[in-house]
């Protein structure tokens, strides 16, 4: 929702009703201009009395990942919007270009026809994304699928590749350039009168004529002149002069501190700011330089934003008078905060301009879960293997991010990468990361069908006691599954239950314990049993945002529920599932779902119905992440089809 407004120095009603109109007219409207023409607070005026507006401003770290903070601005409103999209940015596929970029984008613009009421999103700093193909592409797909009720505006210095010309043509948008946003005489005047300064009027219009209308650089030469200023730190020239000089002088020195060891962030968030210990205050220091006027400006969800000129204007200054190191230094103290604030993306982008490659090399360690699960694994094992190639400390981390993407793309090697980073991280004494690695191990080995040990499965089991519950409650699953695999479901049923105990609330590994329970539940004949295990998580699974998930559930479901001989139930399951899993592209989900609908429709007697699901779990048999699906899935085909034919 759109932040509260500030009091502007010259309210300008005719281009905020202009504003308002074109909003309205046009599904997309581009508002472009350079740092300083007041893009935002414009817009802000403009949607002053709308309830229906979101805003989301962009950050440097979220180019090819905007998706997700998108989603979440838009739920600030609408809680329930973007699941589908939202899983669809998370797993995108290798080497995904234009053809997935727009089809990520019409699926949130077909996502929006369910929103409800009227919207409005706001697109605040989109230049930090206008080199990135993926929202240009996104933007494309949106605009073929948006609804008519639903406008885009951005704002930025500049726009992605997109066809605005054809859009504009069309009467879809629209674009208002810096030309449209420079003071004219009149306003020149105003906001003379508003800065308290006397100005003869030829001046104010040679002044004028000088910036070319630029309201930041009239403003600033209204104060300060434009000119080389002397100062303390050095002759500055007239904006950066004016940014340091008259916006800063009258702050007391804590105040200047804080912004000076906060300039590296976008956007502070007094969450992340109060983790650092050497930001005492924070809360406090932000509502003072509010009430000092200082250019800081409100955003949803309790964050401030340095306005880009004086941030840029702090950045040049601690650059000048510290260097690179101290800019560096400041990146690790917010990679730091961010990281103990969880707040996995931003603390990415610190790290990498952080100089600091022993916590780099740690921070990739400790959440390889995080970066996946947030989408950066393809960036963090680019981040590892710039970071091995003059390290060789960060092997070990290197092979086992890389082991990760392999396995999320069904690649072959993911193993063997696991194997190289044990021993690695063996050979530097990094025991946690070797525990996660044995875990990443055990997993792979089960999906190969290889026996396993008890032994080790305990020995595993008691290292992981002390790693804390949730590495527990995975080693609890992995020897449930090699219970299963000797046929004592008891056993198997009673890990299960351990694992979900011990996941204490975490809906992924939850999921992973039911789906046990339910194959042991089964195996044993208790149907029931295995229903409810399915149930009770498909109903959390429901109404949250882990599609994928729901999707692998909704496989299992079906997969059981045949081995319960409710055929009925089990098409029901398979069809959502495969719905599901074909919209966001999970060929291992498919292999499955597709078998489930072809022994369906062998049931049933379906012969063509039989040989196109058949041929299609064939084609995903390869990426099943199962080796015994991938082995059994073309001989099972073939007794579906014969037993439909038979029928």
């Amino acid at each position: 929702m759109a932040a509260p407004t500030p009091a502007p120095l010259v309210r300008r009603p005719a281009l905020v009703a202009e504003l308002q109109a074109i909003i309205r007219g046009h599904l997309l409207t581009a508002v472009v201009a350079a740092a300083g023409y007041g893009k935002t607070s414009l817009a802000r005026l403009a949607l002053t009395d709308a309830p229906d507006a979101i805003w989301y401003v962009a950050q440097p770290w979220e180019s090819a990942e905007f998706a997700a903070p998108l989603i979440n601005e838009i739920r600030r409103l609408r809680p329930d919007f973007g699941r589908v999209t939202l899983a669809l940015a998370v797993r995108r596929p290798r080497g995904a270009g234009g053809a997935w970029a727009q089809r990520l984008g019409a699926s949130f613009g077909s996502e929006l026809h369910n929103a409800g009421a009227p919207l409005t999103l706001v697109i605040d700093d989109a230049h930090f994304l206008a080199d990135d193909p993926t929202f240009a592409e996104f933007l494309r797909g949106a605009m073929r699928t948006l609804p008519a009720r639903v406008r885009i505006v951005l704002l930025g210095r500049r726009l992605p590749d997109i066809p605005l010309g054809e859009w504009m043509a069309h009467g879809d948008a629209t674009i208002v350039e810096a030309d449209r946003l420079r003071f004219d005489t009149m306003e020149t005047a105003a906001l003379a009168r508003a800065l308290d300064v006397a100005v003869p009027s030829h001046e104010l219009e040679r002044i004028r004529l000088q910036f070319e209308g630029w309201p930041a650089g009239l403003a600033l030469t209204l104060s300060g002149g434009n000119r080389p200023i002397p100062s303390a730190h050095g002759t500055l020239n007239a904006a950066t002069a004016y940014l340091i000089e008259a916006s800063l002088r009258d702050l007391p020195a804590p105040l200047q501190a804080f912004l000076e060891a906060t300039c590296v962030y976008q956007t502070l968030a007094p969450d992340i700011l109060d983790r650092d210990p050497q930001l005492p205050d924070a809360v406090r220091r932000l509502r003072d330089l509010q009430r000092a006027g200082t250019m800081l400006e409100v955003l949803p969800g309790n964050r401030f934003r340095v306005h880009s000129l004086l941030r840029d204007a702090l950045l040049e200054r601690v650059n000048g008078e510290r260097g690179a190191v101290a800019l560096a230094e400041l990146n690790r103290r917010a990679a730091l905060a961010s990281e103990a604030a969880h707040a996995i993306s931003p603390a990415l982008f610190h790290w990498e301009h952080a100089e600091d490659t022993p916590g780099t090399i740690r921070f990739l360690r400790t959440h390889a879960y995080d970066l996946f699960a947030n989408g950066h694994g393809e960036r963090a094992v680019q981040l590892a293997r710039k970071i091995a190639a003059t390290d060789a400390t960060a092997e070990s981390v290197r092979a086992q991010l890389e082991g990760m993407l392999a396995r999320q793309r069904g690649e072959p090697g993911a193993a063997e990468l696991f194997e190289h980073a044990l021993r690695s991280g063996s050979d530097a004494g990094d025991e946690r990361g070797v525990l996660a690695l044995r875990a990443l191990l055990t997993e792979d080995r089960l999906a190969r069908r290889e026996p396993l040990a008890l032994a080790e499965l305990d020995d595993l089991r008691s290292f992981a006691r002390d790693a804390g519950p949730l590495l527990e409650s995975d080693v609890r699953t992995f020897a449930g599954w090699a219970h299963a695999l000797r046929h004592d479901y008891t056993e198997a049923r009673a890990s299960a239950r351990a694992a979900r105990e011990l996941a204490a609330g975490d809906v992924i590994r939850d999921a992973r314990g039911a789906a046990l329970e339910a194959y042991a539940a089964t195996a044993a004949g208790d149907f029931a049993g295995a229903d409810a295990a399915l149930n009770r998580v498909l109903r959390e699974l429901e109404g949250g945002e882990h599609v994928v998930l729901l999707a692998n559930t909704l496989a299992w479901y079906a997969r059981c529920a045949l081995l319960w001989g409710d055929v009925a139930a089990a098409r029901d399951y398979a069809e959502q599932g495969e719905a599901l899993a074909r919209k966001l592209a999970l060929s291992a989900e498919l292999a499955g779902l597709n078998l489930a609908l072809a022994e369906i429709a062998g049931h049933a007697g379906d012969r063509t119905a039989a040989r196109d699901f058949g041929a299609a779990a064939t084609r995903f048999a390869a990426s099943a992440w199962y080796a015994g699906d991938r082995d059994r899935t073309p001989r099972l085909v073939e007794l579906y089809a014969a037993r439909a034919a038979y029928l």
